[in-house]
């Protein structure tokens, strides 16, 4: 039986504090999507194509169509045109896997990692990079911090 999550009481105070926090991350959001579709179409790519890209570059070399599909968590009807695409563009590549013919592996080309570069320096030229580069390294460090307790509590919750 699944538990319900916890959650912690709602006192006054707690429940302001949630509203900011919760406006505050919708207008970072914002703010990281018009970096993100601004360094997608300076390099000329869709959002999905920029998005498997920048996945398949954090994934090992030996990678399946599938795992790339659930890493995006996307299915793989929807990967599979993207991928023709990128592959079509000389981005990516398809090897078939020597112990098993029917499945095939994904990979970036050296053309793809460079594009993959050019969309990271792009990214990092915005709005919210720019912010963080003038911040100093203790405020970066509870940033951080603060960013992982969310991610690993929102990813406990995913279970």
């Amino acid at each position: 039986m699944l538990k319900p999550p916890k959650t912690r009481p709602a006192a006054a105070g707690h429940v302001a504090a949630l509203e900011r926090a919760d406006e505050a991350l919708a207008v970072l959001a914002r703010f990281l999507r018009v970096d993100t579709e601004r360094a997608t179409t300076q390099a000329g790519l869709s959002y999905p194509m920029a998005a498997a890209l920048a996945r398949l570059a954090a994934l090992p070399e030996q990678t399946t169509v599938s795992d790339l599909a659930r890493s995006l968590e996307c299915n793989m009807g929807n990967l599979s045109g993207t991928l023709d695409r990128l592959e079509e563009a000389g981005y990516v590549e398809r090897l078939v896997c020597e112990a098993d013919r029917r499945a095939r592996y994904i990979r970036l080309t050296a053309k793809g990692r460079r594009m993959r570069a050019q969309m990271v320096e792009i990214f990092r030229n915005g709005r919210v990079c720019t912010a963080l580069k003038r911040m100093d390294a203790r405020e970066l460090e509870v940033l951080t911090e603060i960013i992982d307790r969310l991610n690993t509590a929102v990813k406990a919750d995913e279970s």
